[in-house]
C-alpha cells in the first residue's frame, strides 16, 4: 500500500490469528455483503435438536454458484 497516498488513514488491524497457519487444510467461513442484505445464497438454519448445528439452505443461485 502506497503509505504516501493514503497517509495510513485506511489501515485497519489485521483480523488474522498470530501464529495460525492460514496455508494448512481447514474450514473457513465466507462472508458476503449483498446489497441491501438480500440473501441471494440462502437461509441459514439452525437444528432444532442441537443449536450448535447450522446449515445453508440453498437457493437455485447458490447451486449455480457452487457449480462455478
Amino acid at each position: 500500500m502506497d503509505t504516501e497516498l493514503f497517509k495510513d488513514q485506511y489501515r485497519v488491524a489485521t483480523a488474522r490469528l498470530r501464529g495460525y497457519d492460514y496455508g494448512q487444510n481447514g474450514a473457513y467461513f465466507v462472508t458476503i455483503c449483498t446489497r441491501n442484505r438480500v440473501r441471494y445464497f440462502g437461509e441459514m438454519e439452525v437444528s432444532a435438536q442441537d443449536w450448535t448445528r447450522a446449515y445453508l439452505r440453498p437457493t437455485p443461485l447458490a447451486a449455480i454458484a457452487a457449480a462455478c
